[in-house]
């Protein structure tokens, strides 16, 4: 008999847990998605920031965020990066890194369909701490490209 009220308790006691645990997605699909899998894909050019007066022909340029891979592309030349984001930082934090072990220190926001970046200018400089233009600073905002 006792046996049976014990029985009963643990199968009473694992259905109330069962209740109110969260449902598990069904489906990877159905999982909220990383922000780095969010940053994946191609992103336009918008427009480029900068306290120098350098002309920057946005439209000429575009980015593909592959994995760890930032692929930027222009009419005149390809260069390929790594970068690494941290979305626990407020604001979000996005190192972007050549292959010659050259690092830039930025931060980052993603709005719907468009990706803001401020980053220092020069290589090893500290990192912004907000998205206001300044010396030392460009800010660059990406707009999601149509899928073909």
């Amino acid at each position: 008999m006792k046996s049976t009220v014990a029985i009963f308790a643990l199968s009473t006691l694992a259905l109330v847990f069962e209740a109110s645990a969260k449902p598990v997605p069904k489906s990877l699909s159905q999982a909220p998605k990383s922000h780095k899998m969010l940053l994946q894909g191609e992103w336009k050019f918008v427009s480029i920031e900068s306290m120098v007066n350098i002309p920057r022909r946005a439209e000429e340029q575009h980015v593909t965020i592959k994995n760890d891979e930032w692929i930027r592309v222009s009419s005149r030349n390809f260069m390929l990066y790594t970068f690494k984001i941290d979305a626990s930082k407020s604001p979000k934090h996005f190192d972007l890194a050549a292959h010659t072990g050259v690092v830039w220190l930025g931060i980052y926001k993603l709005d719907g369909e468009t990706l803001t970046i401020c980053q220092s200018d020069t290589p090893g400089d500290e990192r912004p701490t907000d998205f206001v233009r300044g010396p030392g600073r460009l800010i660059y905002v990406f707009k999601r490209a149509a899928k073909k």
